[in-house]
C-alpha cells in the first residue's frame, strides 16, 4: 500500500503554478488518479512526490521523466536529486550556495521541512 507517512504530509506548493492548478488536496486520491490515468506505477509516483518535496504540479512533470525511464532531472528548480539532499545535509557553504542558486530559498526551506518530517518517520 501507500506509505502512511506520505498520506499525512501536506502538499507543499513552492511553484506558483501549483496554486493555479488547484490540485487534489488528498494525497492518496492524487496518487490513485495518476495510477489510474496510467502516468506511472505507485513507486514512480511516490518517487516523483519525494523528489519534489510533495509539490503536486512539479511531481506531475517529473513523473513523465521517471515513467519514461529518464530518472530525476538534475537541473530543474524544485527537483531534488540524491546529491542535492546530501549537499543540503552536509551544510557545506559552497554546496548550500549551489542549492540556493538552483532551487531558491523557498524551495530550500520546503526541502528542509520535508526531510525533517521524513527523518522523524524514518523514511529518508
Amino acid at each position: 500500500g501507500i506509505d502512511n507517512f506520505l498520506l499525512e504530509l501536506p502538499f507543499l506548493p513552492p511553484s506558483p503554478t501549483a496554486e493555479e492548478a488547484a490540485p487534489e488536496q488528498n494525497i492518496e486520491s492524487w496518487i490513485d488518479n495518476r495510477r489510474r490515468e496510467g502516468k506511472g506505477n505507485e513507486a514512480q509516483i511516490i518517487e516523483a512526490l519525494r523528489c519534489t518535496s510533495m509539490d503536486p504540479t512539479l511531481a506531475d512533470q517529473i513523473l513523465e521523466f521517471i515513467a519514461a525511464g529518464n530518472g530525476i532531472p538534475a537541473d530543474m528548480r524544485g527537483v531534488w536529486t540524491a546529491e542535492d539532499d546530501r549537499s543540503l545535509e552536509a551544510q557545506d557553504t559552497r554546496e548550500i550556495q549551489r542549492l540556493m542558486d538552483k532551487h531558491g530559498s523557498v524551495c530550500l526551506d520546503y526541502r528542509w521541512e520535508y526531510l525533517n518530517m521524513a527523518r522523524a518517520e524514518g523514511l529518508e
